[in-house]
């Protein structure tokens, strides 16, 4: 299995004391070399993220983990999964054009807010 860059991973097993089975990650770099018109995959470097979705920082102060291709799977959500996941947000993608268009108005009435964005400094 080749997971490319910006691929959405999980952790396959407990791959160390912050990072567990199921871990979400996001692969930064794949170390990978071709030859003979074959590619010979050697392993990733994956962003993980704790549950609150920050990114985990390690003791050694690294924000990415070298993993084995056998240390991550390919993480796939179902559609009613991805929306319960943005809900998190306050997000949704199926905002209407309307609730976008009040959400501007309320910009608009904050008058810290400009559509000049120097202004302050002028």
């Amino acid at each position: 299995m080749s997971l490319g860059e910006y691929t959405v991973v999980k952790a396959a097993k407990n791959l160390s004391k912050e990072v567990s089975a199921g871990t979400i990650g996001t692969i930064v770099l794949v170390y990978s070399k071709e030859n003979r018109g074959k590619e010979i995959l050697f392993g990733y470097e994956v962003e993980f993220f704790d549950r609150n979705n920050n990114t985990i920082v390690f003791p050694s102060g690294d924000i990415t983990m070298t993993v084995e291709p056998d240390d991550i799977e390919n993480f796939q959500m179902s559609e009613s999964e991805r929306k319960d996941w943005w809900k998190q947000f306050n997000f949704s993608s199926e905002n209407s054009s309307e609730d976008k268009d009040k959400s501007q108005e309320e910009l608009k009435k904050d008058e810290s807010v400009s559509d000049d964005p120097f202004a302050k400094f002028r």
